[in-house]
């Protein structure tokens, strides 16, 4: 199951500007974070390609009916988000925290996810898949079995998730013109789920393979998928990411039981590295969530006492995106980044411990950076917004080109 760090509860999406394509100096951002009066917590999941942002917020004081899904409205003034709050298909278990949240959004501003849904006799509550469009949330159905999940949307309206069937497995499916298709399995598996698609159709996730109980990464393409495989030093895989021009990002297990993030940019998994060692050395978990087509990719590694840190992985090199926070935001902590497109946005998650009691808030960041000095004559590009070069790097660097 795509991992999710907090509780369930609502959502929301975010704010627009546009980003030229270009980097590589060190990672500068600005930040516009998303506050929800009487949320204790909010996590973002998904940012779209024209910035706006999804994910849920969890309410734990009684709010009745709570907690929700939610949509915020679109603005390019940090200070004047205001989300509003719209109730998912069933709610009404004050006890429970997890009724309905979203992880998936496209430029139109459709979200999708999950929502309680009650039976024909309002005696039993089951997950559906639900896509929620200007506030309104629609119950997509499942497989034929009585639990749905819905990860992922693209530009063209391309629902991906899993779903029960009617003989209790689960499976990927595809959603689209009101139809939910079983995308199958791999050879000889018995389980699949879909976590990603990107603007030309494909699909990734992951599934078990024949013979074995470990999962492999998948890319589903023109009626086909195909095992990604694995790369040196794990035994499972997971496609959690894949960009408009076909790279996948993920997590690898290793026989450890750690997770390390991978990537593959067209030539097969390979390991993105760590950031941190225990006090024993050994390399500490990592998680890569998201990639676009630059090859860049977020995630989050663990991180000193439990914590988690979002990371940035560009040109090679990994960066802890806490390092390069702007002063303006001391206390916070970005605790993970769920994704990155090509126009430099990123959904993060940040723990804010500037108040009395630390909660966590939704944020979403876009990457400021033009590149270093490039041999490609006749090439520039102009950034968007402000830029903290690296002093005395001798590290080269390139040009992307669109």
């Amino acid at each position: 199951m795509k991992p999710t760090f907090f509780g369930k509860g609502g959502a929301f999406l975010v704010l627009s500007t546009s980003l030229s394509a270009a980097a590589l100096a060190d990672p500068s951002f600005t930040i516009s974070p998303i506050s929800i009066s009487g949320a204790n917590y909010i996590s973002a999941t998904s940012a779209s390609s024209n910035g706006l942002l999804a994910g849920y917020a969890g309410f734990l004081n009684g709010i009745p009916n709570g907690p929700y899904v939610g949509v915020a409205g679109v603005t390019t003034d940090a200070n004047a988000q205001n989300p509003s709050l719209t109730a998912p298909i069933w709610g009404g278990i004050s006890t429970q925290v997890g009724q309905a949240h979203l992880y998936g959004i496209n430029s139109l501003g459709v979200s999708v996810g999950d929502s309680y849904v009650r039976n024909a006799t309002n005696t039993t509550t089951y997950t559906h898949a639900v896509v929620n469009n200007g506030g309104t949330l629609t119950d997509i159905g499942t497989l034929g079995g009585i639990s749905s999940f819905a990860y992922g949307i693209n530009d063209a309206g391309t629902v991906v998730g899993y779903s029960t069937t009617g003989s209790g497995s689960n499976h990927a499916y595809s959603y689209s013109g009101g139809t939910m298709t079983d995308i199958g399995t791999l050879s000889g598996g018995t389980f699949s789920q879909a976590n990603a698609i990107n603007a030309n159709g494909t699909i990734v996730g992951t599934a078990t393979t024949s013979g074995t109980s470990y999962q492999h990464a998948f890319k589903y393409q023109n009626g086909v998928m195909t095992d990604l495989g694995l790369t040196t030093g794990v035994n499972t895989t997971y496609g959690l990411a894949v960009s408009n021009n076909g790279y996948v990002a993920g997590y690898g297990v290793d026989s450890s039981f750690n997770n390390r993030a991978i990537a593959d940019f067209g030539s097969g998994f390979q390991d993105l590295g760590y950031l941190y060692t225990t006090s024993s050395g050994a390399r500490m978990s990592m998680m890569a969530k998201g990639v676009n087509s630059y090859g860049d990719v977020v995630g989050y590694t663990s991180y000193t006492g439990g914590a988690r840190h979002a990371f940035l992985y560009q040109g090679g090199t990994l960066y802890d995106l806490n390092n390069y926070l702007p002063k303006e935001y001391f206390g916070w902590t970005i605790w993970s980044a769920e994704s990155i497109n090509d126009e430099g946005y990123i959904a993060a998650t940040v723990l804010d411990s500037s108040s009395s009691i630390p909660h966590t808030r939704a944020a979403l960041l876009k990457i400021n950076t033009v590149p270093e000095p490039s041999s490609v004559a006749g090439i520039a590009f102009l950034s968007l917004g402000f830029l903290r070069r690296r002093k005395n790097s001798n590290r080269s660097v390139s040009v992307r080109m669109d």
